[in-house]
């Protein structure tokens, strides 16, 4: 800390000795200049002592408090609490000003950059093209604070204690959210099953139904449902990698635990498609693991079947032509979609637009608010640009996942690494059939709140922090090294 203190005051220093330079070589320095830098340095340096101890806590709890902060702009934005986004992209920004003064610089690069960099100006454009600035801004406002989370964890010094208490965190939020979501969905006559078990539980949960924010005409996690259940799947990934490589034996025990009770709550899911998704980021997970282990391929795919007729109460025949029937009913959609962004290829229909620009394009019976694609959902908002900065994305995520593939199997960062990969695969695929890796949506009466989901800011700064420790590197300037894993 001393050290690190006595940098800031150097800053300080340095700062104060320009403001004192004589504007020529000949000309004397100016006394008053001399003993007005003097007094300000004196000042600045007491307040940077003052300061460091304050400073260095925020450093340290970082993760949480950008958390905490990106959290309450998405509440703002989304109508749920008081409309204050400014303030909270503050608070989200504040630890990068106190990197800057305590270790010397704000951020380092990292691989996706590039592709952050293109989706803000697409975003900007967005806004340009919108009807409705209010909202527009809004939204931006929520790609802000997710870009700010993504460059808080990749930052945190130290990665492996991030990971290790955020992926706890994450697991025990997506049980008990997942839960409480797909046990208050009696809307959907498959959910939650005929089980005795989750029946009683439902009968206990359904007296208290969640209540719906004021503007809302739906509860917000029942509204988004299919959001959570992604959520599950994610993080099952997560920590279904650290269960199945080496590393710690603590770790491996909570991790695969954690993936049980996550499976549990995906029986009680009300997405046809969990299990089938859920199936191909497994087979990622065992073809790294071993490929003997892509024996067990086949047994997957039974338990798919089984799953997708046992949920609908119908036989093998009927229920795959009742998925039949859905994608039908989704490539009709799709095309809607394409008529609408055929309008307006280059700039999109506005950041934010999509519900209120696709009333003119439905077919007959077939109203609805999201595109069921996440990718038409990103074309729409950020337009040609936007699209061009998922493409950058997707090659650099794929070089990654190259790396991570041929890193050797025992290393400590591999199951991390590994759980990251195959949770961005889930993602991707989800995005074919579904936009809740694209967008948040909150309808109210005769308006709606919208967000950028920040899915892509949390499964990216996951699989960066975890490729950077399993490649060895240092996280940057003023960073802990690391070395097969270890922090140093």
């Amino acid at each position: 800390m001393c050290i690190r203190v006595r940098g800031l005051v150097k800053r300080v220093a340095a700062l104060s000795d320009r403001c004192a330079a004589p504007e020529g070589e000949d000309d004397p320095p100016n006394e008053g200049s001399v003993a007005l830098a003097s007094r300000v340095e004196s000042r600045l340096s007491r307040f940077a002592l003052s300061a460091a101890p304050a400073i260095e806590l925020l450093l340290a709890i970082e993760p949480v408090w950008t958390t905490a902060a990106a959290a309450f702009v998405y509440l703002s934005a989304l109508g749920i609490v008081g409309g204050y986004t400014p303030v909270g992209l503050a608070a989200a920004a504040l630890p990068f000003a106190a990197r800057w003064a305590y270790r010397g610089y704000v951020s380092h690069r990292t691989p996706l950059d590039l592709p952050i960099l293109l989706l803000m100006l697409a975003g900007l454009v967005g806004i340009y093209g919108a009807s409705d600035k209010g909202l527009a801004w809004r939204v931006y406002e929520t790609l802000l604070a997710s870009v700010l989370f993504y460059y808080s964890v990749v930052n945190y010094h130290k990665p492996r204690l991030l990971l290790r208490f955020g992926l706890l965190i994450a697991a025990v939020a997506a049980i008990v959210v997942g839960g409480y979501v797909f046990l208050q969905s009696p809307t959907i006559p498959s959910s939650p099953t005929s089980l005795p078990f989750f029946s009683q539980l439902q009968s206990w949960i359904s007296p208290h139904p969640q209540s719906s924010p004021a503007g809302w005409s739906s509860p917000p996690l029942a509204f988004n449902a299919t959001g959570a259940t992604i959520v599950v799947e994610v993080v099952a990934m997560l920590l279904a990698g650290v269960a199945l490589f080496p590393g710690r034996r603590a770790d491996r025990v909570a991790a695969g635990i954690g993936t049980l009770l996550l499976l549990g709550v995906l029986v009680i899911s009300t997405s046809n498609a969990a299990w089938a998704v859920l199936a191909v980021g497994a087979i990622l997970l065992l073809g790294c693991r071993s490929r003997w282990l892509l024996a067990s391929v086949p047994a997957l795919g039974g338990i798919v079947l089984w799953s997708v007729s046992a949920r609908i109460n119908r036989s093998l025949g009927p229920a795959l032509d009742m998925v039949a029937d859905k994608i039908e009913f989704r490539w009709h959609r799709w095309d809607s979609v394409w008529q609408m962004i055929a309008d307006s290829p280059v700039a999109g229909v506005g950041l934010g637009e999509y519900p209120a620009a696709y009333v003119a394009y439905p077919p007959e019976d077939m109203t609805f608010d999201l595109a069921h694609n996440a990718y038409l959902q990103c074309y729409s908002d950020f337009g040609l640009l936007g699209v061009i900065a998922l493409i950058v994305a997707a090659a650099v995520l794929l070089r990654l996942g190259l790396q991570v593939a041929r890193a050797p199997r025992d290393d400590p960062w591999k199951g991390i690494a590994v759980g990251a990969c195959a949770a961005v695969l889930v993602a991707a695929v989800y995005s074919m059939v579904e936009s809740a890796p694209a967008a948040i949506l909150g309808m109210g009466e005769g308006s709606y709140d919208y967000a950028i989901s920040p899915l892509f800011a949390v499964v990216g700064a996951t699989l960066v922090v975890a490729h950077r420790g399993l490649l060895g590197r240092g996280a940057g300037p003023g960073m802990k090294g690391t070395s097969n894993g270890a922090e140093t």
